[in-house]
């Protein structure tokens, strides 16, 4: 199993969030965390980091996951 996560760029005010993007894959959860960290802005939303098998698994998961500024 390869780890992802997914992010999304929002307004300051948390309104209108963009569209999500899906990160990934990577070889360990180490490696997707410090990724996720080093994308870490005052106006993007993540979420936490995931697994899934392949690329389409990821985008469904994703979709499922909350976004937020943690």
């Amino acid at each position: 199993m390869k780890h992802w996560f997914g992010f999304r760029c929002v307004d300051l005010n948390g309104r209108n969030p963009g569209s999500k993007i899906l990160e990934g894959p990577f070889e360990s959860y180490d490696e997707a965390k410090a990724k996720k960290l080093a994308l870490k802005a005052v106006d993007t939303e993540s979420t936490s980091v995931f697994t899934a098998t392949d690329e389409p698994q990821a985008r469904e998961l994703m979709n499922t996951e909350s976004f937020n500024k943690l």
